[in-house]
């Protein structure tokens, strides 16, 4: 199935883009354009074809980019920037050699190549989705950049949800994701032309497409019913663990449909792993033989304690500073150890969670005060601004979720099925139990 996506051109005109699924990976047949220099670049690639991985067979891949590029073709293909610098950055400065080209995979910047070379790296390096432009009119050259794709198509309207069994928690969870745009793209690009059983990634389709015609508010009864036995009606539950549980059932299925499809060479993206993944490496030092060893350990939240903070800034250093691991002693020499968590890799969007409620020895929430910024929260080497805020109310037998979401360029308060604007400073005189953040160079 065939999809047009609006970009803009250098002179600011419409293009149409087409964006097909994901198709098999196979061997394409490269068409080569007529011309003088047909022969020799045939030559060039039956050999290239058949030499092994070499510093040869690069220098000839290099020559072979350079025929294509200025071979005329009436056809022009986007591809994904930051692959085309991976790739520049193998031919020419001696990287890494690059993975399968990925289309769909964050920023949305292209650059536009013609059909030629576009045909030979689909060949040669696999991965997609193909985005033809239907002009004809435009450059071969590989270093003309393309505009980032329009996410207004991606944007969700304001709409409530209706609450009649305590599902505050699930509608604070499902409006944080959808203020994320670059989440709904893969529900439009990728999920919705899937014709496999993917019951949660289906059913937060259905909300995001019913949001859009909806002028009241929405009841949400897919995804009630897919967690009803984990998390029962008219009962009190955590809205950090719900959405851990979705997003982690959302990564589950696209798993599971990889390993379906991985046979005949179709491989949808990750886009749970894509956005929300980060990494981090726990080391554990012993003080008497000096042994150290490293661990790495994906994270979709980071669950921070709040009691000799301030600020979110102090969590974070607080997660991250060195401690003495008072049940365990070197398996080498019996020596004290000490532990360190360093924040390894970051993801797009980083998910805090401030460990308000406490379970033992006695059920207890925290109302402490924890401010945190909302332009610039600054992580290792990235800079992130606020995109989401969820908020608990009252105490942990009894208390009330909602969301404070930036949409439009505005912030907005959506509790059950009440929407309403709000502002910077009502933002940050909240008492947040779980932050959103986006990394600022998306």
């Amino acid at each position: 199935m065939i999809y047009d996506i609006e970009g803009e051109s250098d002179d600011d005109q419409t293009n149409q883009l087409k964006v097909p699924q994901f198709p098999a990976k196979k061997r394409p047949s490269l068409i080569v354009a007529q011309s003088s220099k047909v022969d020799d670049m045939m030559k060039n690639l039956q050999e290239y074809k058949s030499m092994p991985d070499s510093l040869i067979r690069k220098e000839l891949e290099n020559k072979i980019v350079k025929q294509l590029i200025v071979e005329k073709c009436s056809e022009t293909f986007a591809l994904q920037a930051l692959w085309a610098i991976k790739y520049s950055v193998y031919l020419y400065e001696n990287g890494e050699k690059p993975g399968p080209i990925d289309n769909s995979a964050q920023p949305l910047e292209f650059i536009v190549v013609n059909g030629h070379l576009w045909k030979f790296l689909r060949e040669e390096y696999g991965g997609g989705p193909e985005i033809q432009q239907k002009h004809k009119n435009r450059s071969n050259s590989l270093a003309l950049p393309a505009k980032m794709i329009s996410q207004s198509e991606f944007q969700v309207p304001l709409v409530g949800f209706q609450n009649e069994q305590n599902y505050c928690y699930l509608h604070s969870a499902i409006q944080s994701l959808l203020s994320i745009a670059e989440f709904n793209y893969y529900f439009l690009r990728q999920i919705k032309n899937i014709q496999f059983d993917m019951p949660f990634c289906k059913a937060y389709l259905e909300v995001f497409n019913q949001a859009k015609i909806c002028k009241t508010t929405l009841d949400l009864p897919i995804l009630k019913q897919l967690t009803l036995n984990k998390f029962p009606p008219k009962s009190q539950h955590d809205c950090q663990e719900y959405l851990l549980h979705v997003l982690g059932s959302m990564e589950d299925e696209l798993n599971n449909l990889n390993r379906t499809l991985k046979p005949k060479g179709i491989i949808y993206t990750n886009f749970i792993e894509n956005l929300y993944k980060g990494k981090i490496q726990t080391t554990i030092h012993c003080l008497e033989c000096q042994q150290t060893n490293h661990k790495l350990e994906n994270f979709i939240t980071l669950s921070l304690a709040i009691s000799y903070s301030k600020t979110l800034e102090q969590c974070l250093e607080d997660f991250t500073k060195e401690e003495p691991l008072k049940d365990y002693n070197c398996k080498r020499c019996n020596g004290i150890c000490t532990r360190k968590i360093r924040l390894y890799e970051m993801p797009k969007f980083l998910i805090l969670h401030l460990k308000r409620f406490q379970y033992f020895p006695q059920i207890h929430k925290s109302n402490k005060t924890i401010t945190f910024p909302l332009d610039s929260l600054q992580v290792t080497n990235k800079t992130y601004r606020l995109k989401s805020v969820i908020v608990h109310k009252g105490q942990m037998q009894q208390g009330h979720y909602m969301n404070f979401s930036k949409r439009f360029h505005n912030w907005y308060k959506f509790n059950d099925s009440i929407v309403r604007e709000s502002s910077k400073k009502e933002v940050q005189l909240q008492q947040a139990y779980i932050l959103i953040y986006q990394w600022n160079d998306m």
